[in-house]
C-alpha cells in the first residue's frame, strides 16, 4: 500500500511539476493541479490565468471559493456534479502520464499496491485525511481510485 504521495511517490501527486507539461490547444499546464483547477471554469481568461500561475498551490487557491489575490473564477454550471469533477481529474491524470512515459512506467510499477492519497489537510473527497480531527472519517480516496484505474489501463495497453 502507498499511503502518501510524497518523497519517492511524489510523482503521483497533482502538485508534481511535469518535465513535459500537459498541453491542450495553446494552453500549457505545469502540473495536473493547474489542469484541474483551470477546468473548473469555462471562461478562457480564467483558464489562461490559472495555467500561467507559478505553483500548483497558487492554482489550487485560484480555483477555490476564496480565490487568489482577490480574484475568483466563475465556476462552470455543471461543477456541482461529482462525475464532471472526476472526469476532469481523470483526463488530467491521463494527459499527465501519457505525456510523461517515465512517470507512466513508474505508475505501472506500483501494481498491485493500493494507492491512497493520504493527507493532513482534511481532504476526504480526493484522499483520506489522517489528522486527529478526521480519524473517525473514512476518506473516499477518489484520486487514488482514479490512479489505480489509469494504472490498470496502462498495463492493459502495455505502455
Amino acid at each position: 500500500m502507498i499511503n502518501y504521495f510524497r518523497d519517492k511517490n511524489a510523482f503521483l501527486s497533482n502538485f508534481f511539476v511535469l518535465e513535459n507539461p500537459i498541453k491542450v490547444g495553446f494552453l500549457t499546464f505545469d502540473t495536473a493541479e493547474h489542469f484541474y483547477q483551470a477546468h473548473k471554469t469555462l471562461d478562457l481568461n480564467d483558464r489562461v490565468w490559472i495555467s500561467g500561475l507559478e505553483t500548483a498551490a497558487a492554482a489550487k487557491k485560484a480555483g477555490s471559493k476564496r480565490g487568489l489575490n482577490g480574484r475568483k473564477i466563475l465556476l462552470r454550471e455543471d461543477w456541482i456534479d461529482d462525475k464532471v469533477k472526476q472526469n476532469v481529474m481523470y483526463t488530467g491524470m491521463f494527459l499527465k502520464f501519457m505525456n510523461n512515459y517515465e512517470l507512466a512506467s513508474r505508475l505501472i510499477t506500483t501494481y498491485p499496491k493500493k494507492l491512497i492519497e493520504g493527507n493532513r489537510y482534511h481532504d476526504n473527497y480526493w484522499g483520506d485525511c489522517h489528522c486527529d480531527k478526521c480519524a473517525h472519517i473514512k476518506g473516499k480516496n477518489n484520486l487514488g481510485l482514479l490512479l489505480m484505474y489509469l494504472r490498470n489501463a496502462l498495463i492493459t495497453i502495455k505502455i
